[in-house]
């Protein structure tokens, strides 16, 4: 019998990771098609609250965080373009998404917290 629960909870957690990889991809897509970070970030509130494992919630909240701030960064690098310090805080905000998602990748294939 318990043989049995630890099989379901294995396939919960096999099948919580799968979506947290599919979320690791829509956020790195985002590089090239913008969009799919929306639908990553619903991905990620929707799932953080479902979650069951900590280290896997970490994850969420990680991806969260950098959709957020990369979205205000964003905006400021947009609204600074006019005096050309907007394409450094561009660029700056580009190469922290790419950081921030290889290390997240990287930490959920060794099932370590992002915290």
């Amino acid at each position: 019998m318990n043989n049995a629960i630890e099989t379901d909870k294995a396939s919960v957690n096999g099948e919580e990771k799968s979506t947290l990889t599919i979320t690791y991809v829509l956020f790195g897509s985002a590089l090239v098609f913008g969009i799919t970070a929306i639908v990553g970030v619903i991905l990620a509130h929707i799932q953080k609250g479902k979650c069951s494992d900590p280290i896997l919630k970490s994850h969420y909240q990680w991806l969260i965080k950098t959709f957020w701030f990369g979205m205000l960064w964003s905006i400021i690098g947009y609204a600074t373009i006019i005096i050309w310090v907007g394409f450094i805080v561009l660029f700056a905000t580009w190469v922290w998404w790419i950081y921030r998602v290889i290390k997240g990748a990287i930490s959920m294939g060794n099932h370590k917290a992002m915290y």
